[in-house]
């Protein structure tokens, strides 16, 4: 079992179980056992099926404490869900025997790390000075483009 901090500093818990599993097998059609690269990229990179993951792991604990989806998702943005997928992501190898345990850890740790990566070359390149200059160059081939196709229909 692992935790992870709200935005409004609220302490929330994730026991990986296997009903947990199954439920979000079940309501949102992604097996987190599936130890597929294309499973960690989706979570990875869809940020509502993130939330809706974490969601379904804290409904019981937010229903004790009163706190509806609507509001849990109001405190659960930013980093807060991100450090949740990350306890979630932490607690999948505890799934499997000793043997594979090693694999899933080694495959979890991969797909952070090129998550790390991924982000670090994303920001590079967004930060790239050239970057700019680049998206005006193609907009001005765009537009010329078109503009001579139009003139083109019109003749």
């Amino acid at each position: 079992m692992g935790s992870f901090k709200d935005n409004q500093d609220r302490t929330w818990s994730i026991d990986l179980t296997v009903g947990a599993v199954k439920r979000i097998r079940s309501s949102l059609e992604i097996d987190l056992l599936d130890l597929r690269e294309q499973t960690f990229t989706q979570l990875s990179n869809d940020v509502l099926l993130m939330h809706d993951v974490v969601w379904l792991l804290c409904k019981e604990e937010a229903a004790k404490r009163g706190i509806s989806e609507e509001q849990f998702g109001a405190a659960v943005v930013g980093d807060p869900v991100s450090d949740a997928i990350g306890v979630v992501l932490e607690a999948i190898p505890g799934f499997f025997h000793a043997a594979k345990k090693s694999l899933v850890t080694t495959a979890v740790t991969k797909a952070k790390v090129m998550r790390e990566k991924a982000e670090a070359l994303t920001a590079a390149t967004l930060n790239d000075a050239d970057l700019d200059r680049k998206i005006e160059t193609a907009m001005d081939k765009a537009i010329k483009t078109q503009i001579e196709e139009a003139l083109t229909q019109l003749s």
